[in-house]
Parts: C-alpha cells; structure tokens; sequence
C-alpha cells in the first residue's frame, strides 16, 4: 500500500499539463514574466507570440528554449537557443514581433492596446495564455475635446488638487497620439493628447501651423478648474521641434519641454519645404532652414528595401551657416527643465547633432537640462516593449524611409528613456510654480 501511495505521488508532475504563468492584464510599458512548468526536464520547447492589429496584420514571434532539471522554465533567466532575440530578455517574445507578410511596419494599435496570444505546443497539444496590454488605467478620466477650434483628449490621473498638464505632440504623421498620453496619465501625469494637424477639423499638412491655436489651449487650460495652469511639452520629431519653439516664444506658459529627437533649427512645411511650417501674427515665426536637396529621386523610397536617408542633406544645411544661423530655435529663452533624447545614428536628421547643439546653447543660458544620447538608436525611440522597425512608411509622402540604428538599439534606448521621462515630469509636476 505504501509502495502504491509513493508512484502516485511522483507520477503527478510526469503527467500534468504544461502551463504559461504571467499576468493576464497590464500596462503596455509594464515589464511582465513569463514562467514556464511541467515541461519534459532538460528538453527543448517553442513559445510563439502573436497577435493582430487594427488593420488585420498578423504579427508574430517564436524562440525556443531549453526546460531545467525541474521542467521549468523563467524567460527572465532562459536565453534562448533559436529564434526571435538571442540573450535573456522576459520580453522579447513582445518587441521583436514582425509582421508575418515580412513588411517592416509598426504596429497600428488602438491607442496603445493590443491583445498577445502566447502559445506552447507540446504533447500534441497547444497550451495558450492571452495577455492583454492597455495604455489607460480605469481610474484616469478621459476628457474628449472639440470646442473652440480645439481638438485632443484630456486624460486626468485621480487627485484631490489642481494638476500640472502636460500637452503630447506627435511628429510629422500628425493625429494625437492619444496612447502615448494615456499611458503618461496612468503613471499620475495629467496629460493633454493635442491635435494640431491631420485630424478632423484641423490642417491636412503640416503647413503654416499658427501658434496661436496653442494660445488658445493655454486659455483653455486656465479655464479648467482641476488643472493648475502650469504646462509642458512632450514632442516627437516635428514635434520636439514645435515643442522647443512654444518653450521659446511663450516662455511664461512653458515650464518643462521633453523633446525626442528633436531639430535645433525651424524646417519648411512638410513636403513643401518653400512655405513656412509654423506662423505667427500671419507671418513665419522664423526662416525655414536651408535643405539642399532640389528633389527626391522619383526611384527612391518606393519599396523598403530602399528606402530614403536624408541625414547627409539636413548636415549640407547645417554647414551652410548664413541660412542656418536665421533658422535656429531660441531656446536661450526658454524656462527649463529641458530633457533632449536623440539617436546617435538617427537617418531622418542627426537628432544627435541637433540635441547637441541645443544643449550646447541651453547650457551657455544656464537653463536646466540633461541630453539622453543613445549612439544605437536610431529616429524610432518611443514607448518601451513594442514592436519596431528601422523602416518606415511616411503616411502623407508616402514613401519609404529609413529611421536607422537598430531594432535592439531603438527598444533598449526606449527602455532607459520612458522611465527618465516619466520621473522628469513627475518631479517637474511636484514642483512648485
């Protein structure tokens, strides 16, 4: 009888189910593990990860790896032996996912969210976990705007006081970003997703934006009683490049610019680079930098396997000192902080260069700021733990471009600059005006 006892003890983990362990529900910036059991000890498996975007691509990714003596397996210490990402990584199986038609693409997400089935097929049969990743906590308020000419989302962390808030500004695809903000807010940033082209109701191109309209967010926001008045910026690429120049020119409204890979000087209107960008009191707020490339050739940039670099053109123009001098953003202006980030092999434009140059005059004026340079990055640093490419598809000159640096160099730089850049606004917000 003992004898029988003792074989069905030990013959229960022989014959139980596999099991994927990880949390079913998390933040998209939330880094998550992932625990493996009852596996065949000592012996390899395949955990695929997948899921599919709003357009209806697939996306995927697969390793294998090796089972300890006890037929588990942590991914936050297994590297594994093929496949995806190579090193130990608890989320690579979430970053290196690729489209599964082989186009380098980002993702399109609903704001942020997205829904990975992990998989594990073994026994004859296939073990599944859905993990499910949001930008927005329940307990942020979400705020639609669409009065006064005005068009964004406010998105407001829970709080018995009047909150700083901070205004995102996506780069040259335009729309909000509403993801970016959402996430922002859930980590307790009262945080504005503000459209200022390329959406409903607003400029197609990016062409003769007038400061203005961000006059009238700022009197919007002194309108809101749970918002304290005090702003800053978050801007991504044209973005940064607006963020610096409203750091510049209101100064007594802007009191912290977060800037990723950001210009140093004022560009032309996108695709159009005769005619000014941005306006003010109906005239540009500055020269347009020169840009010494009389066209695109007409053959480059239609399929990603050659896709355009324009870095060596915005250096041309940098070397051309009497056009570009006119052109550089006032920052000695501005009221601090300033966080620059930039990409130490950055193909759109040298944002490294660019950030350097900022932080160069920044430092003369003695304004508070920090430069975050990542030499393997490239123009793709963004929010941490998703999927990337070094290739891009501008959606209004649609063409190919390369970002440069490289995917692991982008989601490394990501990982290091979104915790930076939560604590520099959650400091600046503490702060007192």
């Amino acid at each position: 009888m003992k004898l029988i006892l003792f074989f069905f003890v030990i013959a229960i983990p022989l014959f139980a189910s596999p099991k994927i362990i990880t949390r079913d529900l998390v933040l998209i910036d939330e880094e998550i593990f992932i625990l493996v059991e009852n596996l065949p000890p000592c012996q390899p498996f395949t955990l695929n990860s997948r899921f599919t975007d709003v357009k209806g691509f697939d996306w995927e990714a697969s390793s294998t790896y090796f089972a300890n003596e006890d037929g588990v397996a942590n991914l936050s210490q297994t590297p594994p032996i093929s496949g995806s990402y190579r090193g130990i990584d608890s989320m690579g199986l979430f970053c290196t996912m690729m489209r599964t038609d082989g186009v380098p693409a980002f993702p399109a997400l609903d704001n942020l969210n997205m829904e990975v089935t992990l998989s594990l097929t073994t026994y004859e049969k296939v073990i599944t976990k859905v993990v499910k990743r949001q930008s927005l906590l329940p307990q942020v308020d979400v705020i639609p705007i669409e009065e006064e000419g005005l068009y964004g989302t406010l998105f407001m962390p829970p709080s018995d006081c009047p909150q700083s808030v901070v205004i995102t500004l996506s780069g040259s695809n335009g729309g909000t970003g509403k993801g970016r903000a959402a996430l922002l807010a859930s980590h307790g940033v009262a945080t504005l997703a503000l459209g200022y082209f390329s959406f409903e109701g607003l400029p197609k191109n990016l062409e003769n934006i007038d400061l203005a309209y961000f006059e009238k967010v700022f009197s919007w926001i002194d309108d809101r009683s749970e918002l304290s008045g005090k702003i800053g910026l978050y801007g991504v690429s044209r973005g940064a490049e607006l963020a610096l120049l409203l750091g510049s020119f209101f100064p007594e409204r802007i009191s912290a610019v977060l800037a990723v890979v950001p210009s140093s000087v004022v560009w032309g209107a996108l695709g159009n680079p005769r005619e000014a960008a941005w306006i003010y009191e109906g005239k540009p707020v500055l020269p347009s930098a020169p840009f010494p490339m009389a066209k695109l050739d007409i053959n480059r940039g239609k399929d990603p396997s050659d896709p355009f670099s324009t870095r060596h053109f915005h250096m041309m123009g940098r070397s051309m000192v009497e056009e570009w001098e006119p052109a550089m953003i006032p920052v000695e202006k501005m009221q601090g902080p300033v966080l620059l980030v930039s990409g130490g092999d950055d193909q759109m434009w040298p944002s490294d260069v660019f950030a350097a140059d900022l932080a160069e005059r920044l430092e003369s004026a003695s304004i508070p700021h920090n430069h975050l340079l990542y030499p393997e990055a490239g123009h793709g640093i963004t929010v941490p733990y998703l999927p990337r490419s070094n290739h891009y598809l501008h959606p209004h000159v649609q063409r190919w471009f390369s970002l440069g640096g490289s995917r692991k160099g982008d989601e490394m730089a990501s990982r290091d600059f979104w915790l930076k850049g939560i604590e520099f606004f959650r400091k600046w917000s503490s702060e007192e005006q």
